[in-house]
């Protein structure tokens, strides 16, 4: 019997959504990486959130930045200082902050379906709509399918900003994070656009 539990359980491990869990922390001028496999990377710097294909490189793309809403201005991913200050430079109330904490993000799982969703994004927001028969308005590709999605959320533990005050410009100098990241089940795999 425990032979053909665990026979069942190495046939379903691959088709079930695997889950991560860490911590870390980076300072202004630096970035962390952790490895999340499939050939994935997270980096996260003192100014944004990323994943990207293995090497790790700040020029490469960014597989949350046409899955992660908005789409114009600032969206989750983003961590820029004057997100956690106030018009006068001055650091944002306790309560507040709280609420800039937890940042989501999805991410496509490589670089076949991160040109999808970008390809299909610009349709989305630089064409104009069509209307089908029944009058239903479609921006981007009628019956376009999102490749699979992997999800994150970065929770900011600690927030510690330097040239805080009227008249300086707030820069953060180093976050704490814990990071929780899901990936959709192998057997649902991009696939070519």
């Amino acid at each position: 019997m425990d032979k053909i539990l665990i026979l069942v359980f190495l046939i379903a491990y691959p088709l079930l959504a695997q889950q991560q869990h860490f911590s870390g922390s980076v300072q202004r001028g630096q970035v962390y990486t952790h490895d999340l496999g499939r050939n994935l990377v997270l980096r996260v710097t003192t100014t944004s959130i990323e994943v990207q294909a293995v090497p790790a490189d700040p020029r490469a793309d960014d597989y949350t930045g046409c899955v992660t809403p908005p789409f114009h201005g600032p969206n989750p991913t983003d961590l820029e200082a004057w997100q956690f200050v106030t018009d006068q430079n001055e650091l944002l109330p306790e309560s507040e902050l709280d609420q800039l904490r937890r940042r989501k993000f999805q991410f496509t799982l490589d670089a076949a379906a991160n040109k999808k969703a970008c390809d299909e994004l610009n349709l989305a927001l630089y064409t104009s709509p069509v209307t089908k028969k029944d009058g239903t308005v479609v921006y981007g590709t009628p019956g376009y399918k999102s490749p699979p999605l992997g999800t994150g959320v970065v929770t900011l533990r600690n927030i510690e900003l330097i040239h805080v005050g009227r008249g300086q410009k707030a820069e953060v100098q180093r976050l704490d994070f814990t990071v929780d990241v899901v990936f959709p089940p192998a057997a649902t795999k991009s696939t070519k656009p």
